[in-house]
C-alpha cells in the first residue's frame, strides 16, 4: 500500500485547479477535471473517458484508465507509476517506470 492518502474530493479539488487542467489538456489533449489529490498532494484528474492522471511539481503521472484502476493502484501499488511528462530540465520521476516521453507529450514521444 502506498503509504500517501488518496483524497477523493472533487468539490474541493476544484478550487484552483482549473489552470493545471488546462495544462494537462495541452499536454495530453482531452479533457481533464479534477477529483483529488495524491502523490505529494498533487492534483488528480479524471478525464472525460475516463482516464485518471495525476500532476503536479513539474510531472504528470498516469493512474489508470478508470478511477477504479486509480483506486486499485493507491492501495496495492501493484504495477508502476508510468511518468507521462516531465518538465523541461527535471527527469522523469519515478525513473524507469514508463517515462520515455518525459520532457514532451506521450503523443509526441511515439
Amino acid at each position: 500500500m502506498n503509504d500517501e492518502p488518496y483524497s477523493f474530493d472533487p468539490f474541493g479539488a476544484g478550487l484552483g485547479q482549473r489552470a493545471l487542467a488546462t495544462e494537462l489538456e495541452s499536454v495530453l489533449g482531452g479533457r481533464y477535471f479534477p477529483i483529488g489529490e495524491w502523490l505529494s498532494h498533487s492534483g488528480v484528474f479524471v478525464e472525460s473517458r475516463g482516464r485518471v492522471v495525476a500532476a503536479g511539481m513539474g510531472w504528470i503521472w498516469e493512474l489508470g484508465s478508470s478511477v477504479e484502476e486509480s483506486f486499485e493502484l493507491a492501495v496495492t501499488a501493484d504495477r508502476p507509476l508510468p511518468c507521462l511528462y516531465s518538465d523541461p530540465g527535471l527527469g522523469p520521476w519515478p525513473t524507469g517506470a514508463g517515462a520515455e516521453g518525459a520532457g514532451q507529450s506521450e503523443e509526441r514521444a511515439r
